[in-house]
């Protein structure tokens, strides 16, 4: 019925088949809050988010790395790197039925103001309403490291306040590798949880085990279990403005 309702005024709408790529987006948010590294919200079908660098949030009022908000259908979120971000809720979040595959999103910050609710829970990929349909969404081959165990895998409700659910069970969620060092158990009982849904059926909990984490190197090694996932590898340096640009600037 949603499909039906929302392909019938999708026509109308502007924001259609953009493709926002290959950006580096850092320092932003620093003043004002509710904002995101990227944001979508009541544009047409066959946006493409794809293989941008998102890092070093360090503004408390960030909501998001890559936020689909209200009345977004259909956009694919592919390949982009989300790094220490200091978010008030999560890495990527999506409102509807929306496509979230190959990122790597790796410790998330919490804000430093005070959160409203104080009851609110923070997850690395975001279903923040149950009131519109995810069903028919993939979310596969991405990585989720949090050196937090009290940060959500992935988070659902529009309260914030719960964990995962059942929201999942109608998506394609699969083949996603999820890791805590604080807590190893942490990805596996989110995986186990979900497969009683029938999702994560392939899904590990295992270190991604990136070539140098501390000093942001987040390349895969070769022994790396995300291979065996059909986890592509993401060309960091080759996303933003490249050497020899005059306004290049690399900031770790």
């Amino acid at each position: 019925m949603y499909a039906q309702w929302w392909a019938a005024r999708e026509k109308y709408m502007h924001g259609r088949e953009n493709f926002v790529a290959y950006n580096e987006i850092y320092n932003v948010m620093e003043v004002m809050g509710d904002g995101n590294g990227i944001y979508i919200s009541g544009t047409g079908r066959g946006n493409h988010i794809y293989r941008n660098y998102i890092h070093h949030l360090d503004g408390d009022g960030v909501a998001s790395g890559i936020r689909c908000d209200n009345d977004q259908y259909e956009t694919i979120i592919e390949g982009n790197v989300l790094y220490r971000i200091r978010s008030a809720q999560t890495g990527i979040s999506t409102t509807e039925m929306n496509h979230i595959i190959n990122n790597v999103i790796v410790e998330l910050i919490p804000s430093r103001r005070p959160i409203t609710p104080p009851n609110i829970v923070h997850g690395y990929i975001a279903i923040p309403n149950p009131t519109w349909p995810i069903e028919g969404a993939r979310i596969q081959r991405n990585i989720i490291w949090s050196p937090r165990k009290d940060y959500w895998p992935i988070v659902e409700h529009r309260s914030f306040s719960t964990g995962a659910g059942e929201r999942l069970k109608n998506t394609h969620t699969d083949y996603n590798l999820y890791w805590c060092p604080e807590d190893p158990q942490w990805g596996q009982r989110h995986i186990i949880e979900q497969n009683g849904y029938g999702v994560e059926r392939h899904s590990l909990s295992a270190d991604p085990l990136f070539m140098d984490l501390a000093h942001g190197d987040l390349r895969l090694k070769p022994e790396s279990p995300a291979w065996k996932l059909g986890i592509e590898a993401i060309d960091i340096p080759k996303i933003g403005l490249q050497p020899g640009h005059p306004y290049h600037r690399r900031s770790l």
